[in-house]
């Protein structure tokens, strides 16, 4: 139902004065929504069909904006150019209030009409923001990736680098980070509840289930890969010096030091890798001792594990420096 209210700062024969002097008129309040039933997280359109308004200001009516509770801190979201997007996060069903204002140039006397409507929030979100491995000595969260409708990839390290030395991943303890994109979905891992500081064993079978409100459920399964390395690299008999980069899981840095007088323009590595089934320098594959390779400038090797859309790819910077 629509309302029509007014906001009196001075007495009433000097409003109506005003409004007389002013030219101030009571605006219509309307509007429309892109839909009455929506899921969380998707986007609702709000749009303004009312005339003469200065300012347009909505209640969506979940928490932080609900009209009723003004008095409280609640606040309304100002419409832009008449029109206001806007995602719930919680199911429920919500009154949605629009205000139109307006006001004489001094702002002194004020009118506004209000309208409402209603909407239904529902949460069978079953989907996953973001999966990651949590370790207290990594530098940053290792993120898992999404592949396909249910699989998740994940992509680890052998070593990180700390405090300049290089540390081993332990796949078996490892805590992992579950954010749904429902804040009341039930998580479950291999048919566990889910709890952060839980140290879970990747080197097995890894399942999430989400668990929406509405009794909606997903399945994710994972695939663990580690980012592909060389075990062996030397160049003319001496074994290069590996170290893993500090703030990039799949980079790695490989020097050799080889003795004065040593043409480093074509050499013919030496290297073994027991992951990558690709190894390659521009794009073009390199076979252990047999490719001849300039090393007057450090040299980027590409080592590919896997195939199709479930692979993975890391780099090796190979520097050559005479002694």
């Amino acid at each position: 139902m629509k309302k029509y209210l007014y906001i009196l700062m001075l007495p009433i024969a000097l409003l109506w004065t005003a409004c007389d002097k002013e030219g101030l008129s009571v605006p219509v309040a309307s509007f429309t929504m892109s839909t009455t039933e929506t899921s969380i997280n998707e986007t609702v359109a709000f749009t303004y069909t009312g005339t003469g308004a200065e300012q347009v200001v909505l209640f969506t009516g979940d928490e932080g904006h609900n009209h009723d509770l003004i008095h409280q801190g609640n606040s309304g979201l100002v419409l832009n150019k008449g029109l206001l997007t806007y995602s719930y996060k919680t199911a429920g069903v919500y009154k949605v209030v629009l205000i139109a204002t307006n006001y004489n140039d001094r702002a002194e006397d004020m009118v506004y009409s209000v309208d409402s409507a209603w909407i239904t929030v529902n949460d069978d979100n079953v989907e996953l923001r973001s999966v990651s491995l949590r370790k207290d000595m990594y530098l940053k969260e290792l993120q898992a990736q999404k592949i396909g409708d249910n699989t998740l990839l994940f992509a680890v390290p052998y070593k990180v680098r700390v405090s300049n030395r290089d540390i081993a991943v332990s796949m078996n303890k490892q805590r992992v980070s579950i954010e749904p994109m429902s804040n009341s979905a039930v998580v479950t891992v291999n048919g566990a509840a889910y709890n952060e500081n839980t140290s879970y064993d990747l080197t097995q079978p890894f399942e999430i289930e989400v668990c929406s409100p509405s009794g909606n459920s997903k399945t994710y399964h994972s695939v663990v890969m580690h980012y592909p390395v060389f075990e062996s690299f030397s160049i003319e008999g001496v074994d290069g010096v590996s170290a893993c980069s500090e703030y990039y899981f799949d980079k790695v840095s490989i020097t050799v030091e080889l003795p004065a007088g040593t043409d480093v323009s074509a050499l013919k590595p030496v290297f073994a890798s027991a992951d990558a089934q690709q190894i390659t320098v521009n794009g073009e594959q390199q076979i252990s001792g047999e490719t001849v390779v300039d090393f007057t400038e450090p040299v980027v090797y590409t080592l590919t594990t896997g195939d199709g859309d479930v692979s993975v790819e890391s780099t090796v910077e190979v520097s050559v420096s005479l002694l």
